[in-house]
């Protein structure tokens, strides 16, 4: 390997995961330390210091804290990229990865997305880039690597700026928008995203940022209670309440990096987790006013590999303890926290380790009301072990177990909360084991049965009623991949109402994803049609014997397209989607109206869009000159008939549409078959229509253009010499005294079913 890389064996855990990875170095040359390549399993460091550790796990290496300078970043999108992912709405999905993570009240986390980019050059740190890496050019994703995405992330060793980050996934992964048999790409990318922003990993089962992933997956995709306050303490908008503590043995001495859980005692749910640093301590900040449960746990099992606890981090994990609640399992004491306090739970002395260690690292999902069944695997349970939970919400209907399985059948009331729950196994010892957010209890999925209409105008803008059950206003809903505008839902959430997008005619599915992460797909569910709409039409009144030449303008013609006028068949000339030419038949005197009817679509009626009148139409034959500037004042004289009563006339038109044009001056009315004017100014020289009007309506476009000749407004300018002026930065990558690359891993799980 080159760049100081190193290649550890393949990791295998318990379901087996393969992996490998390797250690950020740093290569020394002279006196000057040189940039290396290091990939490490996980992105994570734990907070030490004397403040304690936080409730989530910010990157800190060689004692610095990763930060980006601006609470804005900015991101741009290579969609090329993401050609060969499965499924609509690739964009919403990246789009929403980072939105979930600016919607943190509290946090002034904000994210721009830049224009897009064919670039797949990572390493130039002037933008930040998401992007499938296919073929794996970045070398991060060899064959069995196991890694499913990626962020290189690049800091200063001198105070922890970083300075770029960028986010690659592993283009020999499957991926899609709705996870069926591959990765979920909002999934992933919210995850990376928290890496993006400067988090670690956590040791939290149902968390974002938990390191394992598996195929379609989808619970990453909203934020656990860790990553809320960690994306609010990373750029703070205000201040927080703060609950702290200490984690020591009976011999008085430290333990560090210990797992400190807090559980809201009113419903059980886990509220938060800290990790104690080299003193012991630690700090949670940001919790909703209330009473708290708080125990410490070691950080191994599920979360470890053969080299420690899944973190990238500089100092050791202790794990030589057991676990334990402040007050004790039997009788836990609650904390009361409130806006704006300061409440310090003391120092819990933890027992000696026990032999308990789970393996677990599934979360099993549950909705309010039901019932389910959750498997721990592990060493050390023994013939005969009890189950607890500490929420009301959640009762254990039934346990069965060998020394390295336990089977707990659990009921959750209809009004639990959702969030995250713990289970605690207890040997009749006495030795206790928290399994941390191995429950995930979450809104039911959303569920759409039908439509309200299932046809509609391909220029959006109509409202439709989406019908089912687990609607929520928050979701968001596709059409064909394009997003539709959420106007409400009803109380039960059985009704969505929405605006339709602007789409190409055709028929598309229909997708609804909550919140939470769930979706639903109602498959060839609507159909676009293209419904004809007219912005412009010249002339708007005609002879009455018919064959007045109707140029219309607007949008959704369709080939095949016919007309009505005051009942009778026209004929349609079809120049585009947007013109069509229409010859009148005759007609009444008198106003009219317009039928425009699309092959397979009932016809839209224009009301007293067209007059019959007595007179002929005008009509121009030809004009001399035929040129002239563009400045204006050529005096044009136009030979036609029917042109008596000409009152304007322009000069730059379309002639295509009879659009646009400045009107003329000086008209004089030689005859009925010719009329003199003058040119007025136009703003760019080229080939333009002649169009004449009557005061009832009638005109014409002349068949020859007029040519403007001269040019338009320019600046002009004298030789070469100076391009620009390059500014430097403050902290430039080419000047640090060292710089590192960090990797965000998120692991491919490759899970083997329970059978």
């Amino acid at each position: 390997m080159e760049g100081g890389q190193k290649l550890f064996p393949t990791i295998v855990s318990l379901p087996v995961y393969k992996m490998k990875f390797g250690d950020p170095e740093i290569e020394d040359s002279s006196s000057r330390r040189r940039p290396v390549l290091g990939i490490v399993l996980v992105l994570a460091v734990f907070i030490l210091g004397a403040a304690g550790a936080e409730a989530f796990v910010r990157i800190r290496l060689g004692g610095k804290t990763l930060y980006w300078n601006s609470s804005s970043l900015g991101w741009r999108l290579n969609q090329d990229s993401f050609a060969g992912v499965a499924g609509e709405g690739v964009e919403k999905a990246i789009e929403q990865g980072f939105q979930v993570w600016e919607d943190v009240e509290g946090s002034l986390l904000s994210f721009t997305r830049g224009a897009d980019t064919t670039s797949v050059d990572w390493n130039d740190h002037s933008s930040h880039l998401v992007m499938v890496d296919n073929g794996n050019m970045s070398g991060f994703f060899p064959p069995g690597s196991g890694v499913v995405a990626i962020t290189p992330i690049v800091y200063s060793t001198d105070n922890g700026r970083i300075l770029d980050a960028d986010i690659l996934f592993n283009g020999s992964e499957s991926f899609s928008t709705d996870g069926t048999g591959s990765y979920d790409i909002q999934d992933i990318l919210t995850h990376e995203v928290g890496h993006f922003v400067g988090l670690d990993h956590s040791p939290v089962r149902g968390a974002t940022m938990w390191p394992w992933v598996s195929l379609n997956e989808w619970h990453h995709s909203s934020l656990s209670g860790d990553e809320l306050m960690g994306a609010t303490a990373i750029k703070p908008l205000a201040g927080f309440s703060t609950l702290s503590g200490a984690v020591s043995r009976a011999t008085g001495s430290a333990v560090k990096g210990a797992l400190v859980g807090v559980v809201h005692q009113a419903t059980g749910q886990l509220a938060a987790t800290a990790v104690t640093d080299s003193n012991g301590s630690w700090a949670v900040k940001g919790l909703p006013d209330g009473s708290y449960l708080v125990y410490a746990s070691p950080v191994e099992g599920s979360f470890s590999t053969s080299e420690g606890p899944a973190f990238t981090s500089d100092f050791a994990v202790e794990t030589d303890f057991g676990t334990d609640f402040y007050g004790g399992s039997a009788s836990p004491v609650a904390y009361s926290v409130s806006s704006g306090s300061t409440t310090s739970c003391g120092s819990l002395t933890v027992p000696a380790d026990a032999l308990l260690i789970d393996q677990m690292t599934t979360v099993y999902k549950a909705n309010p009301g039901d019932s389910a069944t959750v498997w721990i695997s592990g060493n050390g349970f023994g013939s005969n072990v009890l189950v607890n939970e500490v929420s009301p919400q959640i009762s254990i209907t039934n346990i069965n177990n060998s020394n390295n399985s336990i089977q707990v059948d659990i009921q959750i009331s209809a009004s639990c909360p959702v969030g995250l729950y713990d289970l605690y196994i207890q040997t009749t010892a006495g030795d206790v084991e928290a399994v941390t957010g191995i429950l995930d209890v979450v809104p039911p999925a959303p569920v759409v049965n039908s439509l309200s209409v299932i046809t509609g105008d391909a220029a959006g803008g109509e409202q439709i009623l989406l019908h089912g059950s687990g609607l929520d206003a928050d979701s968001y809903v596709l059409f064909g991949g394009v997003e539709a505008e959420v106007d409400g839902v009803d109380g039960s959430g059985a009704t969505l109402q929405v605006t339709t997008p602007s789409m190409d005619p055709g028929l598309v599915d229909v997708m609804v994803r909550n919140p939470s992460g769930q979706f639903t797909v109602l498959s060839d569910a609507f159909s676009f049609q293209a419904v004809p709409r007219i912005t412009h039409l010249f002339p708007s009144a005609g002879q009455r014997e018919g064959g007045t030449v109707l140029l219309v303008s607007g949008s959704g013609f369709a080939s095949g397209m016919t007309a009505t006028l005051d009942g009778n068949a026209a004929v349609v000339g079809y120049e585009s989607s947007t013109l069509v030419r229409i010859s009148t038949p005759s007609g009444s005197l008198g106003a009219c109206d317009l039928v425009l009817i699309n092959p397979d679509v009932s016809g839209e009626t224009f009301e007293d869009a067209f007059q019959y009148v007595l007179n002929a139409d005008p009509s121009i034959n030809d004009f001399t000159p035929k040129s002239g500037g563009v400045g204006g004042g050529t005096e044009v004289s136009m030979l036609g008939s029917n042109l008596l009563d000409t009152f304007q006339v322009k000069f730059g038109v379309d002639p295509a549409t009879g659009e646009g044009g400045n009107p003329a001056g000086g008209i004089e009315i030689v005859s009925n078959s010719e009329v003199s004017t003058v040119t007025g100014s136009n703003p760019a020289p080229g080939s333009y229509g002649v169009l004449v009007e009557l005061p009832n309506g009638q005109g014409a476009v002349a068949t020859a253009t007029f040519q403007f000749q001269g040019s338009s407004a320019s600046t002009a300018g004298g030789g070469g010499g100076c391009g620009g002026v390059i500014h430097g930065t403050s902290d430039p990558v080419g000047d640090l005294p060292s710089w590192l690359f960090l990797f965000g891993l998120f692991h491919l799980l490759r899970r083997n079913a329970r059978s």
